[in-house]
């Protein structure tokens, strides 16, 4: 039998009669809106209240964007914000909604992330209904307004900065809004965190003397082995949702350590795929695993900067108070202390990142003040101390205290205080 001989413009032709087919007969995505559809994001929704204004807002999820938009939204990296807008003044106020997001998407370039090239009247239909759903900037006296911001993918929080000008006025709304879809440790925060006894209110010289006593390091489940030391506090602002500062500066939520998200990491770190909410560890203080985990990815899952926080069982005044501990993690080496056979690697100088994450926060503006006290116990680079994982690491013994602003301050009106001075090195 002679051997079949394929001719290579004939298989191109047939390739060609194949894509040809796919296409027409509706092989890719489809615009299918449902006019009907419920508006269940509604019952999640927030409100603020300021003067003749009122915003409420919230971020749809997947199901909700694709019932809304006839289209998968997030294959595309785009998550639409609602909001609402009543103006009962006298005056326009503008809606500037690169207060929300700098790089948020116009309607039509949204809509055209979702065209088919052999479908121009749906393309056309595309187009039309993004623009319809389109939030508008101007919001007339006396007047109610609502539509959607299409922003950038965000997963468990939103930070959204509602920003209204008008001739004599500005207001701003800041929002931390749940975004539906996946399990997020810190989500339930508040509702776990209910205490039969009020938290003890300190003044700032007690409060000063409470941090310096705390332990050094945060405990194993059985508090018997120390790990990574308590190097941060953070005192929150009053009216601020505390984890708002930190999403404007793109920290993300950690997902619960389960075996979804331990696969999900494993793959990240196999293929160099971006997992911006991995999982961390459980580290143990006030007799529980952290209350809150974020982290900033770097190149790769398997370098993030990353932080724990525990609620403290005092405030200063009204404020809640936050402690925990900060590091930067530079690799993933394998261990026998965890199910999973592997754990992240710290970077050895602790204080470095501690640093970090007051430089971050003074340049969002979210900085009223800073100390430091001690606690933590110095540990010099020739003789380091070893957490769980047994990673060596050195430090000058301080703790950071960040006092959260509840306005928008510039680095050179962040206030100092006399406290422990860093060493010079």
């Amino acid at each position: 039998m002679s051997p079949i001989r394929f001719r290579p413009a004939a298989v191109a032709i047939a390739f060609l009669a194949v894509i040809f087919w796919l296409a027409v007969s509706g092989i890719g995505p489809r615009f299918q809106p449902d006019p009907n559809a419920k508006l269940s994001f509604l019952e999640r929704a927030e409100k603020q209240e300021r003067r003749a204004l009122s915003v409420s807002a919230a971020v749809l999820g997947a199901q909700e964007s694709r019932a809304i938009f006839g289209v998968r939204l997030e294959s595309q990296g785009i998550q639409a914000l609602w909001l609402k807008i009543e103006n009962s003044g006298d005056q326009t106020f503008w809606f500037l909604p690169a207060a929300i997001d700098p790089s948020y998407f116009s309607p039509l370039e949204a809509a055209y992330r979702f065209h088919h090239w052999l479908r121009p009247d749906s393309n056309a239909a595309i187009d039309a209904w993004f623009i319809a759903r389109h939030m508008p900037v101007s919001i007339a006296p006396h007047s109610t307004v609502s539509g959607y911001v299409l922003t950038n993918l965000d997963t468990g929080v939103k930070a959204a900065k509602v920003l209204l000008v008008g001739s004599d006025q500005a207001e701003s709304f800041v929002f931390s809004l749940t975004v539906p879809g996946g399990h997020f440790l810190g989500s339930d925060v508040e509702r776990d965190l209910i205490r039969e006894k009020p938290a003890e209110k300190l003044d700032l010289a007690a409060l000063r003397d409470r941090l310096s006593a705390l332990p050094c390091c945060t405990n194993d489940a059985k508090a018997r082995r120390d790990g990574d030391p308590i190097n941060l506090v953070v005192i929150e602002a009053k009216g601020v949702e505390p984890l708002v500062p930190f999403v404007e500066q793109h920290w993300h939520l950690t997902e619960l350590l389960d075996w979804r998200s331990a696969i999900e990491t494993l793959d990240s770190f196999l293929f160099g795929r971006p997992y911006l909410t991995s999982p961390v560890s459980a580290l143990y203080l006030f007799g529980r695993r952290e209350d809150l985990a974020l982290q900033k990815i770097r190149s790769s899952v398997d370098r993030r900067n990353h932080l724990r926080l525990w609620l403290a069982p005092f405030s200063y005044g009204e404020r809640r108070v936050w402690v925990g501990q900060i590091s930067q993690d530079i690799g993933v080496h394998l261990t026998d202390q965890t199910w999973y056979l592997t754990t992240h690697k710290i970077g050895p100088d602790l204080d470095f990142d501690r640093n970090y994450i007051l430089q971050d926060l003074v340049l969002g503006g979210s900085v009223e003040a800073f100390g430091y006290v001690p606690g933590v116990g110095a540990a010099e680079a020739q003789a380091p101390r070893r957490n769980l994982a047994g990673d060596g690491y050195f430090t000058d013994g301080l703790r950071l205290v960040v006092f959260l602003s509840d306005q928008s301050t510039p680095p050179q009106q962040v206030v100092t205080l006399p406290w422990s001075r860093l060493p010079e090195r």
